[in-house]
């Protein structure tokens, strides 16, 4: 038995955050994080260039999580990617830094009662753990990036950049966007995303930023305690506290402060239902003992549902495809990057825009009128977007093949923002070695249906720009058509998440029964337990950044 005074768990990207922050307060109290995973700051797995792929080709990085057959789409089971190990998904995400829109912040300052959690309050914090690298952004670019100095960090941990390189893609890519119409936004986290953006990326100088890599290898004080490869499977409680934890099912730990469940939106809920922390029923029925009846506990599951569209490019559009297709480039090129830090590693793959569009002709449609007040207030707000494309991704499928090396590759990810489908995690049995029972509940709304295909439609309609066409050789993953059903049946086909699922240990008054922590993180219920990651989220804004 180990007494610490603050118990972590787990070391994902609020963990690592959290723990290096509590052991580095004045009073330096002992701190203990354990996590599931491994350390893995090896430098194979911090290359910016293998970003897309890291997950797939080191499956040891992932929890392996796969959800419930899921009715609306053909009851298809979709892969639940989670982060595993130090900096848990911020070591495998696509490295996009991007904060929500003024709005949404706002809207979760007004349901939680706190303006804590009001936007002009967040990027504050944000800025606190910021350093953003921009200074050598070309001039010729300034037209589509010029992030404002007032809205980002300059001396924080967490090492962001935009540029100085920039793949040849982007110019087409900008060009198609002001043919289609939409807005150029040159710093997407003003408040306001809408528009074609370029946002900083959690690297810097072809190196990944991890949760791990700016929290904990930099500045691990003595009395921060680290385990890796320590799967917790209860909490241990006695009334209105909790006093320790359950590791392995034979080890334990004290804690005389608190416990801080940063373990995410899947393990987080399943943890507490392990340790009887839940609605009461589920738990009765599963013969786990009942500490505190909490309803809305694994409830409330949501996500961004996604689709991917490829297609196969002519000579010109990006180079790509031509530099990975060549074994003798990639080897020449990773040896320069493992010697001197830099080369073409550090170039390929180094920009993601994104793109945030609202859906106005929605607010006309029969969905619409059928959401609450409350959402359809939101949905109107001038900086809340409805759907997403992520573009310059990878090739995918991954089978394909393009036989002409000088022919490149457009993948990009359409996304839906603010979906008003809702799921949930719950426990199959007792046995902390079952996996949890995960149902994203996609296209479970069909005000989220309705949005998906105007975004696919518009999707296929920026790829008939003058651009686009002008590069454009086939179509490797799209629907055939822009009709409703042909896009329907795409979607039923190909939606999964986007790996932000939220919602499950949602933030609240006691009086809000669908609520399971209070605006300061603490379980309702309990003095000293808290749950503070993305599982706390009352709405899913769109942002990828790491909590403060």
């Amino acid at each position: 038995m180990s007494i610490e005074k603050l118990i972590v768990l787990a070391g994902g990207t609020a963990g690592c955050l959290i723990a290096s922050r509590l052991a580095n307060t004045a009073s330096r109290p002992s701190v203990l994080l354990l996590e599931t995973g491994e350390n893995n700051d090896d430098l194979s797995f911090r290359r910016t260039y293998d970003k897309f792929r890291l997950v797939f080709s080191h499956p040891e990085l992932d929890h392996g999580y796969i959800s419930t057959p899921q009715t609306n789409l053909d009851d298809r089971r979709v892969a639940q990617v989670r982060g595993k190990g130090l900096g848990g998904s911020s070591q495998v995400n696509f490295q996009i830094w991007s904060l929500g829109a003024r709005d949404e912040f706002d809207q979760w300052a007004t349901l939680v009662e706190d303006q804590g959690w009001a936007f002009d309050a967040i990027v504050q914090r944000v800025k606190k753990i910021e350093n953003l690298h921009c200074e050598d952004i070309p001039v010729a670019y300034s037209s589509i990036v010029n992030p404002k100095k007032e809205n980002h960090g300059y001396e924080g941990d967490v090492d962001v950049s935009i540029g100085p390189f920039f793949e040849r893609e982007i110019d087409h890519i900008f060009d198609a966007a002001r043919e289609h119409g939409a807005t150029i936004n040159t710093d997407v986290n003003s408040g306001n995303p809408l528009g074609f953006g370029l946002p900083p990326h959690t690297s810097w100088q072809g190196k990944r930023t991890s949760a791990a890599s700016a929290f904990i290898y930099r500045q691990r004080p003595e009395n921060l305690k680290i385990l890796t490869a320590s799967r917790v499977t209860r909490v241990l409680v006695n009334g209105n506290r909790a006093v320790g934890v359950e590791v392995g099912g034979n080890q334990i730990f004290t804690a005389t402060k608190e416990i801080i469940v940063t373990a995410g939106a899947i393990d987080s809920p399943r943890l507490l239902l392990l340790s009887g922390i839940g609605p009461r029923n589920d738990l009765k029925r599963l013969g786990i003992t009942v500490a505190k009846d909490i309803p809305g506990l694994g409830r409330s599951l949501t996500d961004h549902p996604t689709v991917f569209l490829t297609y196969h490019m002519t000579h010109g559009f990006s180079d790509r495809h031509e530099f990975d297709s060549n074994p003798n480039m990639v080897a020449s090129a990773s040896e320069q990057y493992t010697l001197e830090g830099d080369g073409p590693l550090n170039q390929h793959y180094s920009t993601v825009p994104t793109a945030f569009f609202k859906s106005e002709s929605s607010y006309h449609s029969r969905q619409f009128q059928s959401l609450g007040r409350e959402t359809k207030d939101l949905l109107q707000k001038p900086t809340v977007p409805h759907y997403e494309f992520a573009l310059c991704g990878p090739l995918l499928p991954a089978t394909y093949a393009i036989a002409n090396a000088n022919d490149g590759y457009f993948n990009f990810f359409v996304a839906l923002q603010n979906s008003q489908s809702r799921g949930s995690v719950q426990l199959q049995s007792s046995d902390p070695d079952d996996p949890p029972l995960i149902d994203p509940n996609y296209l479970g709304n069909e005000y989220d249906v309705l949005v998906l295909i105007e975004a696919v439609r518009d999707a296929l309609n920026y790829m008939e720009t003058p651009t686009m066409k002008r590069y454009r050789k086939h179509a490797i993953h799209a629907p055939q058509s822009a009709d409703d059903k042909v896009i329907l049946k795409f979607l039923k086909d190909n939606v999964s998440g986007l790996w932000h699922p939220s919602g499950t240990m949602k933030m609240g008054s006691q009086s809000d029964r669908a609520s399971v922590v209070g605006s300061d993180f603490k379980v309702h219920g309990y003095e000293n337990l808290r749950v503070a990651d993305l599982s706390v989220t009352p709405i899913l804004p769109r942002f990828v950044s790491t909590p403060s």
